[in-house]
Order: structure tokens, then C-alpha cells, then sequence
């Protein structure tokens, strides 16, 4: 089970057991009272004016990474782990994301959508620092890009290149999906060596990702998508 969350957390699906620090208190510097010289006149209640309504904030979404709020994929992992990830919010640009290994909740991630590219920004609570990007937007074969980051001091490391736009595929859900192939043969997760290739199709997200870890290989693919809303 430990290499199976292992792999569900770097590449989308965070389990990284993070512990996160404790908040700062803040402390106030001691006020200085002054001696009042004479009593504040009494002045009529201003009008409150109404305030006008902010404008919503975009949602983090591409036909690529479809996040929608309510959003589930179901997907199996070899032929017996159930795993579900679900879109539990959306929120400034960004969404929320909830895995679920055999219904039971394993941990949390942030993803954000932006016009060069999808960014995984937290995994449980804990900031990447910078930002790691999972795919590139628009999606060019033989794109890639270097990732260099950080999560609570651990090294996030490696390349990613875009190897396929329409390489067809079927999953476990009997359909056929045309798909954008990205693929990282070489990462360096705190200091684990380890390889991922996903598969996305247009309208539906990821359905298909097959990752090793320390020579363990695993495979998860689509099962069911419900759109959300």
C-alpha cells in the first residue's frame, strides 16, 4: 500500500505525509495611551454606500484537466484498487482536489490552471515551491520542460516532454480516447528515482497514468468521469 500511495501522491494524486508547521503568533506592540485634550465632537452617521459585487474568479479548468467543481474520476488501479479523485472545490483560480483509495480519503491537492500550463501549487496543505507544471498549454509534441522544486525542503526534480497529440488508447472503461502523451522517464522525488507517463483526452482529463517507483510498476486507468458543474 505504501508504494501504491507513494505513486498516487507525485503524480497527482498527493499522499505525501506532510506535517505542517504551526502557525506564528503574532505579537502586538504595547499601546500608548494619550491623554484626551477635549471631548470629539459629535458628527452625524455617515451613509453606508453598497458595496458593489466582486467579480467571480475564473475556474481552473482546460478541456485537458477539466476542473469543474464536483468533478469525480473513478479509476482501477491494476485490478483491484478502486481510486477516485475528486474536485471538492474551486477557489481563486484554483481547485481543490481530494483522493480516495477504496473510498477511504488519502489526501488532498492544488491544482491551477494557467495559460501556459496545468500547475500542481500544494499537496496536503504544503506549498511547491515553484509551482510544478504537469502539462503544457497548448499542448505541442516535443514540448517539454525542466522542473526543479521543493516541498518542505524535499527535492521535486526532472523533465517532462510531450510525446504524442493523438496516440489512441482504450482503458478499462471500454472506450477509445485520442490522446496528449506526457511523458517523465527520469524524476527525482525526494531522492527516490522514479518514472511517470500520462494520458489525456480532451473533454474527459487524465485517463490513463502508469508510474515506477524503485522498480515497482503500476498502472491506474479510467473508469467512469462525472462532469461536474
Amino acid at each position: 500500500m505504501r508504494r501504491i500511495l507513494g505513486g498516487l501522491a507525485i503524480f497527482g494524486f498527493a499522499t505525501f505525509a506532510l506535517a505542517q508547521n504551526p502557525a506564528e503568533t503574532k505579537k502586538e506592540a504595547p499601546k500608548t495611551e494619550q491623554p484626551k485634550k477635549e471631548e470629539p465632537k459629535k458628527e452625524e452617521p455617515k451613509k453606508e454606500e453598497p458595496k458593489k459585487a466582486e467579480p467571480a474568479a475564473p475556474a481552473a479548468t482546460s478541456e485537458f484537466f477539466p476542473l469543474k467543481a464536483g468533478a469525480k474520476w473513478k479509476y482501477k488501479l491494476g485490478d483491484a484498487q478502486d481510486v477516485e479523485i475528486r474536485v471538492e472545490s474551486v477557489k481563486d483560480g484554483e481547485a481543490t482536489l481530494g483522493t480516495y483509495v477504496q473510498t477511504r480519503a488519502v489526501a488532498k491537492e492544488t491544482v491551477k490552471v494557467q495559460a501556459d500550463g496545468v500547475y500542481r501549487t500544494k499537496i496536503n496543505d504544503s506549498p511547491i515551491t515553484p509551482p510544478v507544471k504537469i502539462l503544457a498549454l497548448p499542448p505541442a509534441k516535443d514540448a517539454n520542460w525542466t522542473i526543479d522544486s521543493k516541498i518542505q525542503e524535499q527535492p521535486l526534480k526532472g523533465k517532462y516532454t510531450i510525446k504524442d497529440l493523438k496516440e489512441k488508447i482504450k482503458t478499462k472503461d471500454g472506450k477509445e480516447y485520442e490522446t496528449v502523451v506526457v511523458d517523465a522517464p527520469d524524476l527525482d522525488v525526494a531522492g527516490t528515482k522514479t518514472s511517470v507517463k500520462a494520458w489525456y483526452s480532451a473533454g474527459k482529463g487524465m485517463v490513463k497514468l502508469s508510474y515506477t517507483i524503485n522498480n515497482y510498476e503500476a498502472t491506474i486507468e479510467l473508469v467512469e468521469y462525472i462532469e461536474g458543474k
